[in-house]
């Protein structure tokens, strides 16, 4: 997919932090111990750089875990989301991927799409039908 080297060590680092944002109070699943650390080494390579999006915010309560992403073509949101995703399925009941624009993330304007992926439903996309700028 364009726009995202790294996928793997990306897909680490969301889970990794999935597990730090959880940690408020949830028992551990059997037989795993929260005690350990969630990721075991750094690798040496270099570091994720992706020029096509980027995260601005992670969030989890409620079995609920939310991402806010920026990207420079709206058109990626759903490639983006399921990179992104892919990771927590199983750990979630739902999922939700914001996309905002470049630059667009920190606050002021609504997202231009949002996608969902439930245990139940599976994915969905919402076109928020914002015009280009």
């Amino acid at each position: 997919m364009r726009g995202a080297p790294g996928g793997g060590l990306v897909g680490a680092l969301i889970a990794a932090a999935a597990l730090a944002c959880d940690g408020a109070g949830a028992p551990a699943p059997v037989g795993q111990d929260r005690t350990a650390p969630a990721v075991d080494s750094v690798p040496d390579g270099p570091q994720i750089v992706n020029e096509a999006w980027r995260i601005v915010k992670m969030a989890a309560a409620h079995d609920i875990f939310t991402i806010e992403v920026e990207v420079d073509d709206p058109d990626m949101a759903s490639d983006v989301a399921r990179e992104l995703i892919a990771p927590l399925e199983g750990s979630y009941a739902e999922v939700l991927v914001y996309v905002y624009r470049r630059g667009e993330g920190t606050g002021g304007p609504a997202p231009a799409k949002r996608v969902q992926w439930t245990i139940d439903g599976g994915y969905d996309e919402l076109d928020y039908g914002r015009s280009e700028p």
